[in-house]
């Protein structure tokens, strides 16, 4: 152990050289980690869950979440939801009381849910792999 304050500097300087490297690194792989699970995550929820029931699933949430803005309105909104190639025209109210939007949006949730966790298992793994392929490749190096 030295305490002379040239020794000192220069280990500073080296183990935040290390220290900045090693951000960069998990700086990048974050990024893509993050990028690569909204993208499984939505591939993975298009694949599960129809067209028709997303948009619907969409507007229950929607409607549900705007609803008490809405609640004194004079003239309510009016949306217009596909139902097998029906068009049918609701309120807030009535999208968040309908059985079958009701449906769509629990199953929406539902499958966003499963979704997650099926893309964060898959991303999960490929980072430990990633992270094993780092550290093999720099005890090589080392």
């Amino acid at each position: 152990m030295s305490l002379n304050p040239r020794d000192l500097t220069q280990g500073g300087q080296v183990a935040f050289m290390r220290l900045r490297m090693f951000l960069q690194i998990n700086n990048i792989i974050s990024y893509y980690m993050i990028m690569s699970f909204m993208v499984i995550t939505l591939v993975t929820l298009f694949i599960r869950v129809s067209t028709q029931n997303s948009i619907n699933g969409l507007m229950y949430w929607y409607a549900w979440s705007i609803n008490p803005l809405l609640k004194n309105s004079v003239n309510p909104t009016r949306y217009t939801l596909n139902y097998y190639g029906k068009k049918l025209s609701y309120t807030t109210d009535q999208i968040i009381n309908d059985a079958y939007t009701s449906y769509c949006g629990q199953l929406l949730k539902q499958e966003l849910i499963i979704s997650a966790l099926i893309s964060m298992i898959v991303v999960f793994l490929a980072a430990l792999f990633f992270y094993c392929y780092l550290g093999r490749t720099g005890r090589k190096q080392s």
